[in-house]
């Protein structure tokens, strides 16, 4: 099954092979120099890693050479302070030149409703930044006018289920590395992907979910 916002997990070719046929769903695959997993033959987003740590330039650069001819990338989500619109924009206009040949990402940040999105060299929109950014009108407005304009739009750290909830008809794809980890968080968006019911217990706990990435992606 082909879903509304694709599901970009983190692993392995094969890990990701598996994992559809358990579910009988098509993923795409999340890269990132925080995993560096090998290239799977699958709609692809990169990530930079900067949530968890300083950006591995030579992994990310070695990332994003393995797919400048691939029809299957849809962005590459450019350096970013996590938490800092005006800072992200800074780097943005620092390095989109350099990375003409790719879809470049810019990772919204709080505070980006206030600022001006470069949408002629955008190609995609990551919405990234604090929880409260994510679950804002404010990220949700950002996310209506890229698609407006034609943008891919993905959302980071999507693992609970009122967030696949909150983002599956407007968010092209996203990632959680809940949902790359855990087979009972992926269960869980699958299911509200496909709109089927899904165990109240997953729906009580949200924050513990995002807690439990939080907490693991500071230790990687």
């Amino acid at each position: 099954m082909r879903p509304t916002m694709l599901i970009l997990l983190d692993n392995s070719p094969s890990q990701i092979s598996e994992k559809a046929a358990k579910h009988a769903y098509e993923f795409g695959q999340l890269r990132t120099p925080l995993t560096s997993y090998k290239k799977a033959d699958r709609i692809t987003g990169i990530d930079n890693g900067c949530f968890a740590r300083p950006l591995d330039w030579p992994t990310w650069l070695r990332i994003i050479d393995e797919h400048r001819r691939s029809k299957d990338l849809k962005f590459v989500a450019m350096p970013d302070v996590v938490g800092s619109a005006r800072r992200t924009l800074e780097l943005y206009s620092y390095f989109a030149p350099e990375f003409a040949s790719v879809p470049r990402a810019l990772v919204c940040q709080d505070g980006q409703e206030n600022l001006d999105i470069p949408w002629d060299s955008v190609e995609a929109v990551f919405i990234g930044g604090t929880d409260a950014f994510k679950d804002s009108e404010h990220s949700m407005q950002i996310a209506k006018a890229a698609k407006i304009l034609g943008k891919w739009v993905h959302v980071g750290r999507v693992n609970s289920v009122n967030r696949v909830r909150r983002w599956k008809n407007i968010a092209d794809s996203c990632d959680g590395s809940g949902l790359s980890r855990y087979d009972h968080m992926l269960t869980a968006a699958v299911k509200e992907c496909r709109g089927e019911l899904v165990s109240p217990v997953y729906e009580a706990m949200p924050e513990l979910w995002d807690g439990v990435e939080a907490s693991e992606e500071k230790s990687v």
